[in-house]
């Protein structure tokens, strides 16, 4: 029943994230619909619960709030269906083409790939142990938030109540673990279930899809070398699994933890959107909007995020604006991290006691 209900929850999860990609109305493959629809969800959680936070506002006001959001996100998917202004997984531009299924090309190095990936979803569904590092700490708090409806004012030790002045700004400042608090209540669905057993398999699927994203840029319609290329991916992500805390730990025991959502999904998603974004002919303010969008999504992660995501960008638009010899590229990079940096001088005023919450 447990093992159901979990499948059905990760696909709920998945179809709201693509739904919610959808609406930046740009025609991109599912992957990256994906990719950006959980961007963007992230980023606006945080918008949303940063003030909250901050003010002592109760869960529950947060959970509506975000709820209203995605309720928005199906009116506005729904509008785009029946106007045939955007094409959907399995139906196209129904309005001029009918309904069709997309054209898919295959080789045959995608099956042992394939076939690693579903391996590694069975570690993580049976195999997963039940605590690895700081499993009981983000654990205790998901459900603390879940139950009691306080974002951020229990001891997470003694479960005692705490002024909010005593609440860390790494967790004042951050969204992660009240989002996985709102799945979680929402879908009457226990935290420890939820973290350590079915999402993991949405997160190692985003993950890999990030690498098939590179695949598809540095190939083009190359299949064959495309698929080789994410068939050796697959090779070291399993067979690095060795080291403690390495990027292939992090993907396949750890990635529903914040800091391996970062490293293993956001931060190769923003490097690739900014890759793409960056060299073509005209990198527009739209693009800039979605860079900044997925550089707060890595703020909500970790106050980390906020800090390597904003040099990688940043040095990425310098990087460019020599090469191309265009100072725009530079300006909208700019603008794109101003959500970031504003958060990254919240962060440093409060470290600083100059500014008390």
């Amino acid at each position: 029943m447990y093992f159901v209900k979990g499948l059905v929850i990760v696909a709920i999860i998945a179809i709201m994230t693509y739904l919610t990609g959808k609406i930046w109305r740009r025609e991109t493959s599912v992957l990256e619909t994906m990719l950006l629809g959980f961007a963007t969800e992230l980023a606006v959680f945080n918008v949303l619960c940063i003030p909250m936070n901050l003010t002592q506002t109760s869960f529950v006001v947060l959970c509506a709030c975000f709820g209203s959001f995605l309720g928005l996100v199906i009116v506005i998917n729904v509008y785009l269906f029946l106007t045939g202004k955007a094409t959907y997984l399995l139906v196209g531009n129904w309005k001029e083409k009918g309904l069709h299924l997309p054209k898919m090309s295959f080789h045959w190095m995608l099956i042992p790939a394939l076939l690693i990936i579903l391996y590694e979803m069975y570690n993580m569904v049976f195999l997963q142990p039940l605590a690895y590092g700081d499993d009981t700490i983000y654990m205790t708090m998901v459900n603390d938030i879940r139950e009691t409806n306080i974002i951020h004012g229990l001891n997470n030790g003694s479960n005692d109540y705490i002024d909010i002045s005593g609440v860390s700004y790494k967790y004042l400042l951050t969204s992660y673990y009240p989002f996985l608090a709102f799945w979680s209540k929402i879908c009457h669905f226990h935290p420890l279930l939820l973290c350590k057993t079915f999402l993991p398999i949405f997160y190692l699927i985003l993950g890999y899809g990030v690498f098939w994203l590179y695949a598809e840029f540095f190939f083009k319609d190359d299949i064959e070398k495309k698929s080789i290329f994410f068939f050796v991916i697959t090779l070291l992500v399993e067979f690095g699994n060795v080291v403690n805390h390495s990027f292939s730990r992090r993907m396949l025991l750890w990635n529903w933890n914040n800091k391996s959502v970062l490293y293993t999904i956001l931060i190769p998603f923003l490097i690739y959107l900014a890759m793409k974004y960056m060299q073509e002919e005209k990198f527009t303010w739209l693009e800039a909007g979605i860079l900044g969008t997925v550089l707060m999504a890595n703020g909500s992660l970790t106050l980390m995020g906020v800090v390597f995501s904003s040099i990688a960008l940043g040095c990425m638009g310098l990087v460019m604006v020599i090469q191309k010899r265009e100072i725009r590229i530079l300006l909208k990079t700019i603008v794109a991290m101003v959500p970031t940096t504003f958060i990254m001088a919240l962060a440093i005023l409060i470290s600083k006691g100059i500014l008390h919450v």
